[in-house]
């Protein structure tokens, strides 16, 4: 990866890990405070590893709050 994919990446990370966490979704929030700390080391497999993660931690997200949103 190049220096400006890592700063890319650190910085939709880091931007969407303080949406998550203002929501509560906090596993989807440490999923991407990790994938923050990767790009800010530059540590492109430990990045790459969490991609895996990243969907079913949204999905989760995703249903805790259509099920909220559900209730009166």
């Amino acid at each position: 990866m190049r220096d400006e994919d890592f700063d890319s990446a650190r910085s939709i990370a880091h931007n969407v890990k303080g949406s998550s966490m203002s929501i509560g979704a906090l596993t989807l929030g440490a999923l991407l405070g990790e994938m923050e700390q990767a790009a800010v080391e530059r540590q492109q497999a430990r990045l790459l590893d969490c991609l895996p993660r990243l969907s079913p931690a949204y999905d989760g997200t995703h249903r805790r709050l259509r099920g909220a949103m559900k209730q009166p």
